[in-house]
């Protein structure tokens, strides 16, 4: 597990936490880094070292080299970069342990289930 990474994630999410949205991954004024994004979408954004984050149409571009047959378009490339499985991959990502059950919710849950999930070496 890239646990360097999923710090820097939660990082960058606390330090302004408008720029975390639940799912995906857009572009937005209303954050002065143009960018909200999830957890996997932040992981994508930093980790990848992408030269353009997005095309005409604001959509994230993802090198095919991060692509992950069975995996979701974010969930995939994601999970490469941190290097966990897909089954940690749905934990991280979309089915949260029910103290952290607030899928729509704020950075700080985000930042928080990104730590417990370091905890839990991705067992939770």
């Amino acid at each position: 597990m890239n646990v360097k990474l999923l710090r820097k994630v939660a990082k960058h999410i606390l330090a302004e936490p408008k720029r975390y949205a639940f799912g995906w991954v857009q572009q937005s004024s209303a954050v002065p880094c143009g960018t909200k994004a999830c957890i996997a979408g932040w992981t994508i954004l930093l980790g990848a070292r992408l030269r353009k984050s997005f095309d005409e149409n604001g959509q994230l571009i993802i090198p095919k080299s991060l692509w992950r047959r069975g995996f979701g378009y974010y969930s995939g490339p994601a999970s490469k970069l941190l290097k966990i499985n897909h089954a940690q991959a749905s934990r991280l990502f979309v089915n949260w342990p029910s103290q952290f059950d607030n899928l729509w919710g704020d950075a700080a849950t985000a930042v928080k289930r990104i730590e417990h999930f370091i905890k839990t070496k991705g067992k939770e």
